[in-house]
């Protein structure tokens, strides 16, 4: 089976990173509790821009660079790849590959088939831009696994089944194909994943 994975929020920590990074520069008080909404200017106020400059102070920041894998992360993915084929499926943009790709090695050596950096256009500074939706089309993904209300269920459109992670940002209306999770213990023992409770 081919799974995808995304990879802020999934694989790894971003938004306490992210979190950290703005209340120490900015001297804001934000938690996760917080950020109802994925459009960050939404939260913390500003425009679209601005939140997109903020996002690229952000990686050059030591918050950035430390990111950890999301809890149960590693069981998981050593798990499923026993019986599965696994890629990463992110968004981020294509300034961040290399640096993306290195992190996945350091945490999830070889387990991976292939990394994707897609450079959606909700985020990206220019070039080529492409969605979830037509990479798992292209790619003939079977399962999504993601942290993106709207991801989720443009992929699950085209019959690919998508587990959900919740956080408080993706709390809107679900559709058919679209499974919601609170952990990687839920994802990997669910029967359609064949897997088994490890942790």
């Amino acid at each position: 089976m081919l799974i995808a994975i995304d990879l802020d929020e999934v694989l790894a920590e971003t938004m306490p990173g992210v979190i950290s990074f703005h209340n120490q520069k900015y001297g804001t008080t934000l938690s996760i509790d917080n950020f109802h909404s994925y459009k960050w200017h939404e939260v913390w106020g500003g425009t679209k821009k601005e939140a997109v400059e903020k996002f690229f102070l952000f990686t050059k920041s030591v918050h950035f660079k430390n990111l950890k894998p999301l809890k149960e992360a590693m069981t998981a993915i050593n798990v499923l790849t026993k019986t599965n084929e696994l890629i990463v499926l992110s968004s981020r943009q294509k300034e961040f590959e290399g640096e993306s790709k290195r992190w996945i090695e350091k945490y999830f050596p070889n387990k991976f088939k292939a990394v994707y950096i897609i450079n959606h256009a909700d985020w990206a500074k220019g070039g080529k831009t492409m969605t979830k939706k037509e990479m798992c089309q292209k790619l003939g993904v079977e399962v999504l696994i993601e942290d993106n209300l709207d991801y989720a269920n443009e992929c699950a459109s085209i019959n690919t089944t998508v587990f959900l992670l919740n956080y408080p940002w993706n709390k809107g209306e679900i559709v058919k194909g679209v499974i919601r999770v609170n952990s990687w213990r839920e994802i990997v023992s669910d029967p359609i994943l064949k897997g088994k409770d490890v942790f």
